[in-house]
């Protein structure tokens, strides 16, 4: 071969190897950056697409084992050097100056994969002998039972499909009217079949309207609260209790008694419905404290399908009857699940060392809660793995920790913060603790203000901008001083 054809083939087998190394890249940063019901889905995608690789089910442990592993007598077709520095070629797609340790090896627990049929199987069953409805079958399911001309029963049911997750009507009475094709006085008559229903408040239009609706049913004077909703609710809001007092000509002990029974009443009728569909959330690992005092994290495999490599293919591949381009085939997609393979035990790896840095790091949030957070960042996390922040941020998305203190996003366990003069660290969570507690023990008729909040952090040592601490105190859901002052005689 002339040396000008010589070194253009050299280059097309380079810019090929390239474009195979940066798809393999893209793919585990994939893996690293799903959850786990998201990389379920990816591994049984990748399963089905594989003709080579088989599930591993309980009805075929007792076939003969033929598992994924490195020792794997596969020599004449394994991986080559420029396919197996996969492992650290995530890491420079990302920086070229970091590079991640590939640290964990494989496993497959087959009694882990029959423990998690069986879970799935049982959570089907429960699922079918135990149907929830959601709000609008709620309400379907009591309309079948009143007794009313079918014009109006037809409309109720077009109202009830128009009301939101909330329980609000947010269709027009008139487009209801139009699409049903019916007078608006129908509609009317079939709205308030529907808000007799439960539960009470259900097909308001406003959040005014769902109060009332529920003072109804308790039969307590409706004007009172009418007048108070509809024509104060921006003094409501700015909690000018005396003003309103004062021009409705009662005391401010009749406004407060107004405002407890308010305070009972449900302005999301429909909220016990819409949390049916919300998906379980699947730990990375879990943190388990040991005899010593010291906490340790093991990871969770048991919600990820196993697999192996089918015997027969295996079979084929060493059967010399066999056609050189399916040898080759069947070469190309043992070496693809043996990518999945490592795409998964970098992704375990990567994850597992984050989370062993951060249950070392919040030792004490551990055992004491969120204002025993110490501040910490990903950078540093990064620094101490040796890999680009990047990788970090990618790893810890919607990724949670199972705790002795609960399920934990991996993000909680960073936090920024302050120095005291004392030179003590405190996270922001502790200064907001320390906010939380100062208005606790405040006198309700004359709360702290953001200034004064100012000085108790200033008298433990923290300076924090009352604007800082302002943002904070929204953040906990804590109104203002002016919002949280009780009004007395």
């Amino acid at each position: 071969m002339p040396f000008h054809q010589e070194q253009t083939h050299t280059v097309a087998q380079q810019t090929a190897l390239h474009t195979a190394l940066e798809a393999r890249q893209l793919h585990s940063l994939e893996f690293l950056a799903a959850s786990i019901m998201e990389l379920e889905q990816k591994i049984t995608a990748e399963i089905q697409a594989n003709p080579v690789l088989e599930a591993v089910t309980p009805e075929n442990l007792n076939v003969q084992e033929m598992p994924m592993q490195e020792n794997q007598p596969l020599s004449e077709y394994d991986y080559d050097e420029s396919r197996d520095d996969f492992k650290d070629s995530i890491e420079k797609m990302l920086s070229d100056d970091h590079i991640i340790e590939f640290d964990i090896p494989a496993s497959n627990n087959y009694s882990d994969a029959i423990q998690d049929m069986e879970d799935r199987r049982q959570y089907m069953f429960d699922s079918l002998t135990n149907p929830e409805p959601n709000l609008q079958q709620y309400l379907q399911n009591q309309l079948v039972y009143i007794d009313c001309p079918q014009k109006i029963r037809l409309v109720a049911e077009e109202i009830i499909g128009c009301i939101d997750d909330k329980g609000y009507l947010q269709t027009a009475e008139g487009d209801i009217a139009q699409s049903s094709s019916c007078s608006l006085e129908t509609v009317a008559e079939a709205l308030k079949l529907v808000q007799h229903l439960d539960p009470p408040g259900v097909g308001a239009r406003s959040p005014e309207e769902c109060l009332l609706l529920q003072l109804e049913r308790q039969r307590v004077p409706l004007e009172p609260y009418r007048k108070l909703l509809l024509e104060y609710s921006e003094d409501l809001v700015l909690n000018r209790i005396p003003k309103i007092a004062k021009e409705l000509g009662v005391e401010v002990d009749d406004i407060n008694d107004m405002l407890d029974t308010l305070r009972k009443l449900n302005p999301y009728p429909g909220s016990a419905f819409s949390g049916n569909s919300a998906p379980y959330i699947y730990p990375e690992g879990t943190v388990y404290k040991r005899e010593d005092g010291e906490y340790e994290v093991k990871a969770n495999r048991e919600h990820l399908p196993s697999f192996r490599i089918s015997e027969k293919y295996l079979e084929m591949l060493n059967d010399p009857a066999t056609p050189e381009e399916t040898r080759k085939y069947l070469k190309e997609k043992i070496l693809d699940g043996k990518q999945l393979e490592k795409s998964l035990d970098l992704r375990e790896s990567t994850i597992m060392r984050i989370a062993k840095l951060l249950v070392s790091a919040q030792h004490d949030f551990l055992e004491n809660g969120p204002a025993a957070l110490h501040p910490l960042t990903q950078k540093e996390i990064a620094d101490k793995m040796d890999v680009h922040e990047t990788t970090i941020s990618r790893a810890i998305a919607n990724k949670y920790l199972q705790t002795p203190r609960g399920l934990i996003p991996f993000r909680d366990f960073f936090a920024g913060g302050y120095e005291s003069e004392a030179g003590e660290d405190i996270s922001v969570f502790g200064i907001k603790e320390i906010i939380r507690e100062a208005v606790a023990q405040e006198n309700p008729a004359s709360p702290l203000s953001d200034s004064k909040i100012e000085s108790i952090l200033k008298s433990r040592g923290y300076a924090v901008a009352r604007r800082t601490i302002a943002k904070y105190r929204e953040e906990l859901g804590i109104p203002s001083s002016q919002g949280r002052k009780v009004y007395t005689k």
